[in-house]
């Protein structure tokens, strides 16, 4: 028999679990996005219903990420505290998405089929672009890939686009609609 002890691994430091974790909360608000652009393009109200999951799961992650960050923040070193305050904004960020989505799914679920189809495909186009860009977003993050982060800003250009196009048809568009119906109704 060999005396020879088992080592088991050290414990990840704090820190090292807060960086973590904060990629974790962009995979679950990627999933989140996801869930938005596929129930939205398929009404199914299943997958919106998910979102509210995915939403407790980011204030969840919000809170362990606030409350490490203020233990660990005094224990690292400068460069790892910038990294710390880093997880700490993007938490905002992520939770502010998670917020947002689930207030889409809602919102989306009231509708029903009264969705224009148009609206359907461009809300199902946001809604992927926002997948896209938290993939981004948390892969970037985690290798430290500067040029994917400057990626995820361009992209937001489309989700601006995209969010002006939806706006344009249903603040300039109803005067048009609106007056086209009293035409018709007076003749």
């Amino acid at each position: 028999m060999s005396t020879a002890s088992i080592k088991s691994p050290a414990p990840e430091p704090l820190y090292a679990q807060l960086v973590r974790r904060t990629v974790e909360a962009c995979q679950v608000a990627k999933e989140a996005a996801a869930a938005a652009a596929e129930g939205i393009a398929t009404g199914s109200s299943a997958l919106l219903n998910s979102i509210r999951q995915r939403e407790k799961e980011l204030d969840t992650l919000d809170m362990e990420i606030d409350s490490g960050v203020t233990t660990a923040i005094t224990q690292v070193t400068e460069s790892e505290a910038r990294e710390l305050l880093a997880c700490m904004k993007f938490m905002i960020g992520l939770e502010r998405i998670g917020d947002l989505l689930l207030s889409f799914a809602n919102s989306a679920q009231s509708t029903g089929s009264s969705l224009d189809p148009q609206d359907t495909r461009d809300l199902t186009q946001m809604a992927t672009v926002l997948e896209k860009m938290l993939t981004d977003v948390g892969d970037s993050f985690s290798r430290r890939d500067v040029k994917r982060a400057v990626e995820v800003l361009r992209a937001d250009a489309e989700m601006d686009r995209l969010r002006n196009l939806v706006f344009m048809r249903h603040i300039e568009n109803p005067r048009t609609s609106l007056a086209r119906q009293v035409c018709k109704s007076s003749s």
